[in-house]
C-alpha cells in the first residue's frame, strides 16, 4: 500500500514554494481544466520523468483549451493585487526553478491572457530541447 504523501503530495509536487494544484486554484483555473492541467505539466518538467514529454502534454493542453473552450469561455487574466506574492506567476516559476522560456510561457497565460501566443512560444521552446537532446545523443 502506497504512503499517503506518495498520493496527495509526490515530490515532484512539492518543488517549490507552493504545489501547482493551489497556483491553479489561486489563478481560478478550476474552471479552465485544460489551461489548469497545463499549467501543472509545466511546473513538474523538471522533477519527473521527460521534460519533453511533459512540455508536449502541456502544449497538448493548451491545443485542446483553443479547440474547445477559448471562443465560448475566453480565460480572464488575473488582477494579482489582492493575491499573495507567493502565487505571482513570475515568484512561482522562480521557486520552482522554470527556465525564462517557461515563465514567459506562464506569464503569457495568466497576465496576459495570450494563450496562442504562449502554445507558440511553448512548441518552440519543445523543439529547441528536441534539438539540444537530439545534438546530445550523437
Amino acid at each position: 500500500m502506497e504512503e499517503k504523501g506518495l498520493i496527495d503530495k509526490p515530490s515532484h509536487y512539492c518543488v517549490g514554494e507552493v504545489m501547482p494544484v493551489e497556483l491553479c486554484e489561486v489563478w481560478k483555473l478550476d474552471y479552465y481544466h485544460q489551461l489548469a492541467s497545463a499549467m501543472e505539466y509545466i511546473f513538474r518538467c523538471n522533477y519527473k520523468g521527460s521534460k519533453v514529454t511533459d512540455l508536449e502534454k502541456a502544449c497538448w493542453w493548451i491545443q485542446r483549451y483553443l479547440d474547445h473552450r477559448s471562443i465560448h469561455h475566453p480565460y480572464e487574466p488575473l488582477n494579482f493585487v489582492k493575491i499573495p506574492k507567493k502565487y505571482h506567476p513570475t515568484v512561482a516559476s522562480k521557486s520552482h526553478q522554470l527556465e525564462n522560456e517557461l515563465t514567459s510561457v506562464v506569464c503569457l497565460i495568466i497576465l496576459s491572457g495570450k494563450v496562442k501566443e504562449a502554445l507558440t512560444l511553448l512548441k518552440s521552446y519543445v523543439e529547441a530541447l528536441k534539438l539540444k537532446d537530439s545534438m546530445i545523443s550523437l
